[in-house]
């Protein structure tokens, strides 16, 4: 593909203007069911109102050359994206830059909807609107159906999307609905606003999806279950060697990493950003249920809401662990309100702590109330996974060992996570 007539022409399996000015001019007919490799930039300036792709089925190669000025006005319709909906398709070192999309339903830069497919070492930059769900940063709607074999699980890798995104529900930077997809070093950048629920900086609507290696910044704002990483997880999730620096706002299940969900696994996480809501707010989860796992992770962000507000975990309950986290940021609400939970049912905290200086809070349901020197003093730490050494930065030390955590005078003097 060397212009915009030729992507253009991708679509139609008659045309066989493809590679103009290279060797292989005139040698290929186009199809959705073929495999393109991009040859130049492509500046899709003249095309005011972009025909998404329907059922791309091939491979797309962009060689790292650019795709400019994406231009998309179909308010009205769903599946909108530069491919409106593909299966077991494969995208990979594609630039999209400056996009401006607008659609219905099911709206992302790169696709609207995909399943079985594979976006890999993708970046994209620009705006994003639908006006109703699923929408995101990248694709819309991304699945796997239960049937297909694990070589065809989506799968969304090396992706950077710094674009402003806008919606109605299952709102996120990345991925707006995700089922069964495996998200690994997918970074966001810009503000995404949600009218409705389920809004997040990666996934706004996740169910058995797995998100690593990550981050957030910017700002991440909805009404219910709104997350720094993931909005609402309806089905056991897990989020590992994830962070945020993104300002999350919303109404109840608010949270730094989590918005709201039930039996998922975060690990070796943390959340720096500001957390406002009403109720159930916490500076990294803000409600979370059902055998749900907090480990190895922290907030230092200031927490602010009205009912069930924590430095770390606004809510938990029924079967669920914190353990070897902590919590910092000021927190500030009216009722259970703690330095770490504000509020636990049927929950344990192990090796758990909360600053009460910093914090302004001398109680939490969970947990152990430390001051600012035992916070900063590796021996508080002694049942963590923690580098020995108590004068290491994190640039300075180096991950040559499987340590979990190092402190320092890195973060302020707190512990800091050595992330993989």
């Amino acid at each position: 593909v060397a212009n915009g007539t030729e992507l253009d022409n991708v679509r139609y399996d008659s045309s066989n203007t493809f590679g103009a000015g290279t060797k292989w001019e005139d040698d290929y007919i186009g199809g959705l069911d073929k495999n393109y490799i991009q040859v130049y930039n492509v500046d899709l300036g003249s095309y005011n109102n972009w025909a998404p792709f329907d059922g791309f089925v091939g491979i797309y190669d962009g060689n790292s050359y650019e795709i400019a000025n994406l231009t998309i006005d179909r308010s009205g319709e769903g599946s909108i994206g530069l491919f409106g909906w593909s299966w077991r398709a494969i995208f990979n070192n594609i630039t999209l830059i400056d996009v401006d999309i607008e659609g219905d339903n099911v709206v992302g830069s790169l696709i609207g909807d995909t399943y079985d497919s594979k976006i890999f070492n993708t970046y994209v930059s620009g705006n994003v609107t639908g006006n109703g769900e699923f929408i995101g940063g990248l694709a819309g709607y991304a699945d796997t159906d239960s049937w297909a074999p694990p070589e065809h699980k989506t799968q969304i890798e090396n992706v950077f999307v710094n674009v402003d995104v806008v919606g109605d529900e299952s709102v996120a930077g990345i991925v707006g609905y995700g089922l069964e997809i495996d998200v690994v070093k997918a970074h966001f950048d810009g503000t995404i606003v949600g009218q409705g629920n389920m809004v997040g900086g990666i996934i706004g609507h996740s169910i058995w999806n797995h998100v690593s290696e990550s981050s957030v910044a910017g700002s991440v704002q909805g009404f219910d279950w709104v997350g720094g990483v993931i909005g609402y997880n309806s089905t056991f999730s897990s989020i590992t060697n994830t962070y945020t620096t993104s300002n999350v706002t919303g109404n109840s299940g608010v949270g730094g990493i989590l918005g709201s969900g039930w039996g998922q696994d975060i690990s070796k996480t943390y959340a720096t950003g500001n957390i406002t809501g009403e109720e159930n707010v916490g500076g990294l989860v803000g409600e979370t249920y059902s055998n749900s796992k907090i480990e190895n992770s922290y907030a230092t962000g200031v927490v602010e809401g009205s009912e069930n507000v924590g430095g770390l975990v606004g809510y938990i309950w029924d079967d669920s662990e914190i353990i070897n986290a902590y919590a910092i940021g000021n927190v500030i609400g009216n009722s259970s309100v703690g330095g770490l939970v504000g509020s636990a049912e049927d929950t344990v905290a192990i090796n758990s702590y909360w600053n009460t200086e910093t914090t302004e809070q001398g109680s939490s349901d969970i947990g152990d109330a430390k001051d600012t020197s035992q916070m900063q003093d590796i021996a508080t730490y002694s049942t963590w996974d923690i580098a020995p050494q108590n004068d290491v930065t994190q640039d300075e030390y180096g991950w040559n060992d499987n340590y979990i955590w190092g402190i320092g005078t890195a973060n302020d003097g707190y512990p800091f996570l050595r992330l993989e």
